[in-house]
C-alpha cells in the first residue's frame, strides 16, 4: 500500500539504502537535517565501510552493512533511496545480485519489525505497484508539494492544438504570460550543468550552507527528490509530474521564488536537473527555456565535464538568449561516475590543466572545483 503523507513526516533515527549518489548527498549534508542517520544499507557495495570516509575522507561511524535486521533495529525509518527497479546503468548490478527481490525483502523486514519505510521517489513501475498491493507492503511516498501553490497553476491555460503547433504557441504563451509575473526582490542563483550528475545538487547544498553561515536567509529549491527530508518544498520534476503537467512546471518553479520573496528570504538558489543543452525532446526543451525566463536568475553558476566542451558552448549560448547572460562561474567535479558504484579520481594535474582550458575556451576567469565553491561565493552576493 502507497501512502502520501497527510503532515510532515516524524523522523528520529533514520537508515538509508542503498549506498547511491541520493544517500551520499544525504551523507554529506547530514548537519542539515533534522534526524540521525544511523546505518546504511546495502548489497552491492563498499558493506563494511564507514559511508562517512568514503563521502567526506572523515570517519562517522554511519557503517554499511548488508544485514537488514541489525540495520533496522534501532532506527524509526527506513529511507528508499532506490524505487527498486532497473534503470539505466546499474542493469548489471540489479541482476548479479539480485537487487529488486531483495529490496522486497527488505521493505517486508522493515514493515514486520514497525519500522516506517519512506521512499524519497514516485514509484511507477506496474511490476512494483502490483507486488506493492499483492504483499500487502506499506510505503509512504515522501513529498512536499504545496497545494496552494499547484492549485494557483490552474490559471495558465495549455494549448490544445497539433503537436508541434502547440509547442509554438506553449513558448509563445509564455513570453506573454511571464510579463505577469510579480517581480521579486529576492536574489536569485541557477545552478545548472551541461549533463546530469555532475555535482549540481553538492554545488546547490554547498552554496546555501557557506551563505547560511554567512548569516544570509536562503532558500534551496531542492530538485533532488529529498526536499521533504529537509522540511522544504518539493520542486522535484517527477514527483510534480505526479500533480501537473510538464509545461507547467516553470509556473511552479516561479510561485516557490514568491513565497519565498514574501517570506522575506535573500537569496533562493534553484538546481536544474539533468542538462541544460538540448535533449532533443522537443516538450522538454521548451520547458527548459521557459524556466529559464520564469526563474530569471541574477547570477547563474556552470557545472561542467571534462569532455564536454560542445555541450558547454551550447549551454552558454543557451544561458545568452534566454537567461540574459552568461554563467558567472564553471564548477567541475574531483571525480566522475564510470559506472554504477565506480569513480574515477581526477589528479591534481588533471583538475588544473581543465581549469585553464575551460578559462581559455570559453572566456571565464572563475573555474573551480565544486568542492572549493567557498572560494567564489564572493560573486553571488
Amino acid at each position: 500500500m502507497l501512502n502520501t503523507p497527510e503532515s510532515r513526516l516524524s523522523i528520529s533515527k533514520a537508515a538509508l539504502y542503498p549506498f547511491n549518489k541520493i544517500t551520499q548527498g544525504l551523507i554529506r549534508f547530514r548537519d542539515l537535517l533534522d534526524f540521525e542517520i544511523q546505518n546504511v544499507i546495502d548489497f552491492s557495495i563498499s558493506v563494511g565501510d564507514d559511508a562517512g570516509t568514503i563521502v567526506t575522507g572523515k570517519q562517522s561511524s554511519i557503517m554499511i552493512s548488508d544485514s537488514v535486521k541489525a540495520s533496522l533495529a534501532d532506527v524509526d525509518t527506513l529511507i528508499l533511496n532506490d524505487p527498486g527497479t532497473v534503470f539505466a546503468g546499474n542493469e548489471a548490478t540489479f541482476e548479479k545480485f539480485d537487487l529488486i527481490n531483495k529490496w522486497r525483502a527488505m521493505v517486508l523486514k522493515a514493515n514486520q519489525m514497525g519500522v516506517q519505510v519512506v521512499s524519497v521517489h514516485e514509484i511507477f513501475d506496474t511490476d512494483t505497484l502490483k507486488w506493492i498491493n499483492e504483499s500487502h507492503a506499506k510505503i509512504i511516498i515522501g513529498k512536499q508539494m504545496n497545494e496552494n501553490l499547484l492549485k494557483a497553476l490552474d490559471v495558465f491555460d495549455v494549448p490544445s492544438r497539433s503537436y508541434y503547433d502547440r509547442v509554438y504557441e506553449y513558448i509563445n504563451s509564455f513570453d506573454t504570460e511571464k510579463t505577469l509575473f510579480t517581480q521579486t526582490k529576492i536574489k536569485k542563483i541557477a545552478i545548472l550543468s551541461t549533463r546530469g550528475c555532475l555535482g549540481k545538487y553538492t554545488t546547490q547544498m554547498s552554496l546555501y550552507r557557506e551563505l547560511t553561515k554567512r548569516g544570509k536567509k536562503v532558500l534551496p529549491l531542492i530538485t533532488e527528490p529529498t526536499a521533504f527530508l529537509y522540511k522544504r518544498d518539493d520542486a522535484d520534476l517527477p514527483k510534480f509530474l505526479a500533480e501537473r503537467s510538464l509545461q507547467k512546471y516553470p509556473y511552479y518553479i516561479n510561485e516557490l521564488v514568491k513565497k519565498a520573496d514574501k517570506e522575506q528570504y535573500e537569496y533562493v538558489i534553484f538546481s536544474g536537473q539533468g542538462s541544460i543543452a538540448p535533449y532533443k525532446a522537443l516538450w522538454l526543451d521548451a520547458m527548459k527555456l521557459n524556466l529559464l525566463q520564469a526563474f530569471g536568475a541574477d547570477t547563474t553558476l556552470l557545472v561542467a565535464g571534462y569532455h564536454d566542451n560542445d555541450e558547454i558552448d551550447a549551454s552558454i549560448q543557451i544561458l545568452r538568449i534566454y537567461g540574459g547572460h552568461q554563467p558567472s562561474a564553471i564548477l567541475i567535479p574531483d571525480k566522475v561516475e564510470t559506472h554504477y558504484g565506480s569513480y574515477e579520481m581526477k589528479t591534481a594535474e588533471q583538475i588544473s590543466k581543465r581549469k585553464e582550458e575551460l578559462k581559455q575556451l570559453f572566456h571565464i576567469p572563475n573555474v573551480e572545483l565544486i568542492h572549493d565553491i567557498t572560494r567564489i561565493t564572493d560573486i553571488v552576493l
